[in-house]
């Protein structure tokens, strides 16, 4: 099951996503401990962007959850995200992103900091 809604709360200026997925997997390695039922699988986003100049600059902020899977304890990951988005030109666009993430694991938690610049061309 997935649901996802967007809502411009301030036309033009304002975006707010959310989301939410709940599944039940299983593997077809049947050789993998555990592995024929992985179990329920769920997870969460909400993101907020903001046009600071329209078609010149949007930044936005958002929230991640997923636990990959109810059999397995301490296995939640969560993460946040900022980003910039700035086009260049028709089409090309620099898009900058910082990512703080926690992966649970059951010796403790295991923290992930990113920062990642990269240019995109839509045509």
């Amino acid at each position: 099951m997935i649901a996802y809604a967007n809502f411009w709360p301030v036309r033009e200026k304002l975006n707010l996503k959310a989301g939410y997925g709940y599944g039940h997997d299983s593997l077809s390695d049947n050789t993998v401990a555990g592995g024929a039922n992985v179990g329920n699988s769920k997870g969460f986003f909400g993101e907020a962007d903001y046009i600071v100049i329209p078609a010149k600059m949007e930044v936005g902020a958002r929230y991640d959850y997923l636990d990959p899977s109810s059999k397995v304890s301490h296995n939640n990951q969560k993460a946040y995200t900022f980003s910039v988005n700035a086009p260049i030109m028709h089409g090309m666009q620099f898009i900058g992103d910082y990512q703080h993430k926690t992966s649970e694991q059951p010796t403790g938690k295991n923290k992930d900091d990113t920062l990642e610049a990269r240019v995109i061309f839509i045509w």
